[in-house]
């Protein structure tokens, strides 16, 4: 029997299960954050600690992540002592930990399922006390492709800068250091930011490393301890400052962001700090796994040290405000006070930073796995959700020099501000961005778009897609009834830019550019307009470097981009099966491999 109504039983069934183990969460504040503790060990552990892959499927490992959040909701008290409780850590202990995580995470799986079943999105069967569940939307895979774009841009990048050649197809490759000099030269220019970090790190090192590996008996376990030197060090700051930098940039964190009085650069600064001494430790228990077999490498990739230790070493290091660096700490960590906010989010969460409340912190090493900017960002709306506008303020600005960055050179005018189509006294709607191409008389007016799409809500991204298709829409149309009502030239004028070729509405060419997301076919919304070309900003920008000095440039780009509204990615599904009491969860194609 199928039908859409399951979504009630489901989250029934979700429900009761997660009062049962509600009823066996201790009372004990540190008895309950040694629990934690263990399931943060184990998250750490079966994330980036090579187990062998027989042991738990892609999907089960899925489940037990999806987990952490009600565990930290339930778990996490505030501790009424100064110190770290560490107690005895064994397969016993973590096999527990492993099967509360799953338990935790099926019920969040559930939820998630009953808003797929009510959105159409999945398909929900039931014959007996078997439920089976497929996808309904054959689009519904596009969603993959947006993301998969970030990985094409990196890919082609890591290519550019890496370059011996001194061309890559019509383009010549220069440094950023040349552009003054070649700017009003012809010739077919693409400029590559090789400002890198390579003279810091180290070819070998492993050899540096492995010698300073030592094992540490903590009276309850073999761990691992270490020492450390400066090229050691800059070594993982060198790999950190690359990676936070492109985490800071898809986060939307502006280097002139004020956030609770912290300016961006020093939160992406006092990050950089943070990410490498993760990377390093991870480092280490990588080399300790393979050479150390005494050192027990669950009990030692999640680490806890005083928070004033950890501060004191950053500031020391960087030289920054101890200050500046406290108040980065107090926006960044998890406290007992935020983790309401785990009850109802279902995307991945590891914070890079848990305060225990006691002068002691906890550091998980898997919040490397995402973005940590996002879980960063998730709290702290979370305490403010004024704080949306404060990030949001630089990043249409912050898009646009991106964006006119990719038409410089004297065959291109850019607009460098926002501007208002008016009629009359009235302000019809506005143009972020826009492109004149000073060889064949073509112009792209540009819509930019900025939605942050890293939950895994889905009623929250049905409702980010909903809007934004219906704003841009409402954007193509306004621009296009405005257009036909008035002379062309008119837009001309508004826009400030001076004609070399004569234009036509024919010439005039509408792109709407989201910084993350655009292709949400797959959560039931699609775009209307024909005359309006949608992307992501890594799918404009790797097609823009692709098309390169083309003869009609805006328009080989939009139709480029319109073609690519309908791919398609070829899954393979992953079947998996739950069983929570009496009753079987089939998920026939919820998980998906992909060919490449």
């Amino acid at each position: 029997m199928e039908s859409q109504s399951y979504d009630t039983e489901l989250r029934s069934i979700a429900g009761k299960e997660l009062e049962q183990i509600e009823q066996c969460i201790p009372d004990d504040p540190a008895y309950c954050f040694v629990l934690l503790t263990e399931m943060t060990r184990m998250y750490d552990y079966l994330s980036i600690g090579n187990v062998p892959s027989e042991k738990l499927s892609p999907q089960q490992l899925d489940i037990i992540k999806n987990g952490w959040n009600l565990a930290a909701a339930y778990f996490f008290k505030p501790l009424n002592f100064i110190g770290f409780p560490i107690c005895k850590s064994d397969d016993n202990t973590r096999n527990y930990a492993i099967s509360l995580l799953y338990k935790l995470g099926c019920t969040v799986l559930l939820k998630r399922v009953a808003d797929m079943v009510e959105t159409g999105i999945l398909t929900a069967i039931k014959e007996g006390n078997t439920f089976t569940f497929r996808k309904s939307i054959e689009a519904v895979q596009s969603q993959y492709l947006d993301t998969l774009e970030f990985s094409y841009l990196n890919k082609l990048d890591e290519k550019l800068n890496s370059a011996k050649e001194a061309y890559y197809g019509p383009w010549n490759l220069i440094s950023h250091e040349e552009l003054p000099d070649i700017f009003f030269k012809p010739g077919n220019f693409f400029s590559r930011d090789q400002t890198n970090f390579d003279s810091y790190k180290i070819s070998d090192i492993d050899s540096k490393m492995l010698p300073l590996i030592q094992p540490w008996n903590s009276g309850y376990g073999i761990m691992m301890a270490y020492d450390t030197t400066p090229e050691i060090d800059n070594h993982f700051l060198a790999i950190a400052a690359e990676l936070v930098q492109e985490f800071r940039n898809d986060a939307g964190i502006h280097p002139n962001a004020d956030i609770e009085g912290v300016k961006g650069a020093d939160l992406a600064a006092v990050m950089i700090f943070i990410v490498s001494i993760h990377l390093k430790h991870v480092h280490y228990a990588s080399l300790a796994a393979k050479n150390c077999p005494e050192i027990s490498i669950p009990e030692s990739l999640t680490i806890w040290e005083p928070i004033d230790k950890l501060i004191e070493a950053i500031t020391d290091f960087s030289g920054m405000n101890t200050d500046i660096v406290s108040k980065v700490f107090d926006l960044i960590m998890l406290k007992a006070d935020d983790v309401s906010l785990l009850k109802t989010h279902t995307s991945k969460f590891m914070p890079v930073i848990i305060n225990m409340g006691n002068g002691y912190i906890l550091r998980p090493v898997s919040s490397l796995l995402q973005n940590p900017f996002f879980s960063i960002l998730a709290v702290l709306e979370h305490r403010n959700p004024k704080i949306r506008h404060h990030l949001s303020l630089h990043r249409e600005e912050w898009l646009r020099s991106f964006i006119n960055a990719t038409f410089a050179g004297t065959r291109y005018q850019t607009l460098w501000n926002n501007i208002k189509l008016r009629d009359k006294n009235s302000i019809i709607t506005d143009i972020d961005a826009a492109v004149y191409d000073n060889l064949t008389g073509e112009m792209a007016l540009i819509q930019i778009k900025w939605q942050d799409f890293f939950y895994n809500d889905v009623k929250k991204l049905r409702s980010k897609a909903s809007n934004l298709t219906k704003e841009l829409d409402e954007w193509a149309e306004k621009v296009t009834q405005w257009i036909a009502s008035k002379d062309v030239n008119e837009l001309v004028k508004a826009i400030g830019i001076r004609l070399t070729k004569k234009i036509s509405r024919e010439s005039v060419y509408l792109f709407g550019i989201s910084r993350n997301v655009a292709r949400v076919q797959g959560y039931g919304f699609k775009t209307k307009s024909e005359n309006l070309a949608i992307s992501n900003w890594p799918q404009f920008a790797r097609n823009r470097l692709e098309i390169g000095p083309a003869e009609r440039v805006i328009h080989t780009l939009f139709q480029t981009l319109k073609k690519q509204e309908n791919e398609t990615i070829s899954a393979i599904p992953l079947p998996t099966t739950i069983q929570i009491a009496d009753i079987t969860f089939h998920f026939e194609d919820l998980w998906s491999g992909f060919e490449n």
